[in-house]
């Protein structure tokens, strides 16, 4: 099942854990709490501009490292050609979003 998982993306996963553990042993915020990926959840390709992630605009897709193609609407221009980090999220009403 791990070799399904882009290896940064897993990585950046246990970053924010770890973020998350730090602040409540800092007093900042209350324990970490699990939730489960199919309410609302993200995943992100901290290195997008290796190749994990390639727009094209012309055909409206995006391809993800690991995911495929997946079709896409760009609401504006992409900035430049290489993207440095895309964040994937998944909304409570299960619709999914690039940015």
């Amino acid at each position: 099942m791990l070799e399904e998982l882009y290896s940064q993306a897993g990585q950046e996963t246990l970053k924010r854990l770890d973020r998350a553990f730090e602040a409540f042993f800092e007093g900042r915020a209350g324990y970490p709490k699990f939730k489960k990926f199919s309410e609302s959840g993200s995943f992100t390709y901290p290195q997008a501009y290796n190749g994990s992630v390639k727009p094209d605009v012309a055909h409206k897709r995006l391809f993800l490292s690991k995911v495929g193609n997946v079709r896409t609407v760009f609401h504006r221009e992409t900035p430049c050609e290489r993207l440095k980090t895309c964040t994937v999220t998944r909304e409570p009403n299960g619709e999914w979003y690039a940015s």
